[in-house]
């Protein structure tokens, strides 16, 4: 008898190991550490918005074969969302966010497409690459990812954002913001530093730098039901790669880094606030991989679908025009030196651009910190006691200054 009861602790113990082992990464990835939720200083206003009742309105009026009113189609002059509220009794879920008058709103097709690729499991993107992989400053195919985003206008403003950046690279167009070099200023010191070692010998392939907009790793401050957004963002990255015309192949060249790329993505993140103002576009990147984040979010949070559910089987996405093909963006620097070779020659230093942009939204229970502060359970109430009526769309209410 005592060695059955032995053997069932015995089994039981495996079992419970074999669990530990299966779901460590959900037991211990969860962030304790204390983290500032806001300012208690400061109080900013708040637009909170009813995800169901929003849908529903938005229907109702597509129905009639209306064209949506400015509240419906600006998602209220919401410039920044700032996180959700979700009643698990009640299935409804609330986002909210900021309103800044000197920034241009969201749109709700930006959302829209957001939700629709996000649960849809989609990655939206663009990509613009050589046509002929050995030419690079040739014609360029636009190629999108994702199911809803080709042919609309936020799938347009992704390819504007990437292309009006690489030309901002190339020195094709002013960067406009001071002390700010260009790719190509930073690439041509390097150069003109490197004359007296040159042969002449430098450019028998196009070196191809790929420039990438990808999101910032999100971070959020959660007490139950109420997830707030830390951080999140768009970050240029790079991706060296070799033009080999001879084989009319492009190769990775992994593990290899230029200084220069590195450096001008690390200064265009840094100063992408900065960049925005003077190019409001990259407001509306930023605008559209803030609702990435937050849409990301609710799929993770695994909300009723019945708040989205008009938006992801009903709603039209409007079309718009994007482009499949542009030119490419191939920049050479002609500098007269001496030579190995010559008294003086003409050695032609040559690049080129390409890349796109890849909303790859990536979400683990490591990217949540706990509210030990409390402040989050007040936000909740604050939400819900401002709230005019329980048919209310949209409502204003002041609270903390969120960080």
């Amino acid at each position: 008898m005592r060695s059955l009861q032995n053997l069932r602790y015995l089994i039981m113990g495996l079992v419970i190991a074999v669990l530990i082992i299966q779901f460590r990464t959900e037991l211990f990835s969860w962030n304790n550490n204390d983290i500032d939720v806001a300012n208690t200083n400061e109080t900013e206003e708040y637009t909170a918005i009813s995800l169901p009742n929003f849908q529903e309105a938005v229907q109702e009026i597509h129905d009639r074969g209306l064209s949506l009113d400015s509240d419906l189609q600006t998602m209220y002059g919401i410039t920044e969302l700032k996180g959700i509220s979700y009643k698990p009794s009640t299935g409804e879920c609330i986002i909210f966010g900021l309103c800044d008058k000197s920034k241009h709103p969201m749109d709700i097709n930006d959302f829209v497409v957001a939700i629709k690729e996000t649960f849809a499991g989609e990655v939206p993107g663009v990509t613009i690459d050589p046509v002929d992989p050995g030419n690079f400053g040739g014609i360029q195919q636009v190629k999108f990812f994702g199911q809803y985003i080709g042919k609309s206008q936020t799938g347009y403003v992704l390819y504007d954002c990437d292309y009006h950046m690489k030309m901002l690279a190339g020195g094709k167009i002013p960067v406009a913001v001071p002390e700010f070099r260009s790719f190509y200023e930073r690439i041509e010191q390097e150069y003109k530093s490197r004359l007296n070692s040159c042969n002449g010998d430098l450019s028998p392939h196009e070196d191809a730098n790929r420039f990438w907009f990808y999101p910032k790793e999100p971070k959020f401050v959660r007490n139950g039901i109420m997830i707030t957004t830390r951080d999140y963002g768009v970050r240029l990255l790079t991706e060296r790669q070799m033009a080999n015309k001879a084989k009319d192949k492009i190769k990775s060249l992994k593990g290899k880094k230029n200084k220069q790329a590195e450096e001008f993505s690390e200064e265009f993140t840094q100063r992408y606030e900065e960049i925005a103002k003077v190019y409001p576009r990259y407001q509306r990147l930023r605008s559209i991989f803030n609702l990435a984040t937050i849409s990301k979010l609710m799929y993770h949070e695994r909300i009723d679908l019945k708040n989205v559910d008009y938006f992801l089987r009903k709603y039209s996405i409007p079309w718009y025009e994007t482009p499949e093909k542009v030119d490419g963006i191939c920049v050479s620097g002609n500098l007269s030196h001496r030579t190995n070779n010559s008294a003086y020659g003409e050695c032609v230093h040559q690049f080129a651009l390409s890349g796109g942009v890849s909303i790859n939204v990536r979400i683990s229970k490591s990217s949540f910190f706990k509210d030990n502060s409390k402040i989050l359970t007040k936000l909740h109430e604050r939400i819900y006691s401002a709230r005019p009526s329980a048919n209310a769309i949209a409502w204003k209410f002041k609270f903390y200054r969120l960080l």
